[in-house]
């Protein structure tokens, strides 16, 4: 399984297009979960949010493609830990500290004291809380922190792979299980570390930790996860199509039959999530290894450069949406016809805060220094298409690792 330390490594194609699905479907989430307000019925209501549950795979995958990723460009390498955290830190950690900061200047009262409008940029920033969609960046900084010692752990177990799959999904259901049953039930008095819990688990990477194990393991074993996914295509699609049932099916029953909340129905951190999201995640993954392939480092897969151009703007769409998404909400569907049926103005708003959002990215992308705001550098020109598509450069393919 290991690499020469400096063997380059083989572009994978299919993270290009699996980071433009997840950018999208954040997009979609948010502004599905949003908009629900313009429904005027409750089954509609219900509708709307069903389409919100199923969206929550995101996350899953969003946490899947970072692991992946980094142990596809490290494993078997020697990592220098100190170089690898000061590349995070102008990569990752000034783009996210930039975004916090605009989201706090542009929210804050004007006539908040400079002490307080710093205590509480200072506590929003390490907590996520700039801006609702900035838990994702957050995450990632974590797994970055830990990432030296999660790559030596791979390395421990990585002739285990099923073992430590097993073990890593029967914590995360069990830890699902308790927070969904206990604490999302309002079982445990919220206070003290239980109040810090409540208010943050979902912003720890404790809670996802399996879907950086699975996305650790399926890069050590990438020729054989994809041609066994290439091989079962049919199982592939009919277990991705029995969990979008049966997930749909598990909130209908919540909400429908026992009366549960909606709020409650669709949270992220409840135990079928943890099934539904990898059938999910290789519905995907099979899919962009359809796509890509009879392609190779020379002959790229068909419309490659427009998937490429959108994976490079996906990290700056996760920083920079929830502006556009505010704009959407604030006038866009207001002024759209009420005549019109929710399912297209709710399209709409998404078609504006996506398009917007990444064409920003795009000029971004080609604008020295601002170009850091969203993680990268102005891109140079490659010398050949083998350079270009080589992993020679480890901080320009892990910045944008889940993004």
């Amino acid at each position: 399984m290991s690499q020469e330390k400096n063997t380059r490594r083989p572009y994978i194609y299919e993270l290009d297009l699996l980071r433009v699905i997840t950018m999208l479907t954040v997009i979609a989430v948010h502004i599905t979960a949003l908009s629900a307000y313009i429904n005027t019925t409750t089954t509609g209501l219900q509708i709307q949010n069903a389409l919100v549950n199923l969206l929550h795979a995101n996350r899953a995958i969003f946490m899947f493609i970072t692991a992946f990723a980094l142990i596809y460009v490290y494993y078997g390498k020697s990592l220098q830990v100190t170089q690898f955290w000061k590349k995070r830190s102008l990569g990752i950690l000034l783009p996210y500290v930039s975004w916090s900061i605009l989201y706090e200047v542009f929210k804050m009262p004007h006539d908040v004291p400079w002490p307080i409008f710093f205590r509480v940029l200072a506590v929003n920033t390490l907590t996520g809380q700039a801006s609702f969609q900035l838990y994702f960046i957050l995450i990632s900084i974590q797994f970055y922190i830990i990432f030296p010692f999660f790559l030596a752990f791979m390395k421990k177990v990585a002739r285990h792979p099923w073992t430590v799959l097993l073990i890593s999904f029967a914590l995360e259901v069990a830890f699902l299980y308790t927070d969904y049953h206990t604490i999302q039930m309002g079982r445990v008095p919220l206070v003290g570390f239980w109040h810090y819990y409540a208010r943050y688990s979902e912003r720890c990477i404790l809670s996802y930790q399996f879907y950086f194990v699975l996305g650790g393991i399926t890069a050590i074993y990438l020729p054989q996860v994809r041609a066994f996914l290439l091989r079962h295509g049919r199982l592939v699609v009919s277990c991705a199509v029995i969990a979008v049932a049966a997930f749909t099916l598990h909130y209908i029953v919540q909400v429908r039959v026992y009366q549960e909340p909606i709020a409650h129905a669709t949270a992220v951190t409840q135990p079928m999530i943890a099934i539904y999201s990898p059938c999910i995640i290789f519905f995907l993954f099979w899919l962009a290894s359809h796509w890509s392939l009879n392609a190779s480092q020379q002959h790229p897969p068909r419309g490659y450069k427009f998937w490429h151009m959108l994976s490079d703007t996906s990290f700056g769409v996760y920083l920079c949406h929830a502006f556009v998404l505010t704009i959407a909400l604030t006038w866009l569907i207001p002024e759209l016809p009420t005549s019109w049926p929710v399912a297209l103005r709710v399209l709409l708003a998404w078609l504006f805060t996506a398009s917007i959002s990444v064409t920003f990215c795009v000029v971004l992308l080609r604008i020295p220094v601002l170009s850091r705001l969203i993680g990268r550098e102005v891109p140079k020109k490659s010398k050949s298409l083998s350079a270009h598509n080589t992993l020679v450069e480890p901080n320009r393919d892990v910045v944008k690792a889940g993004a």
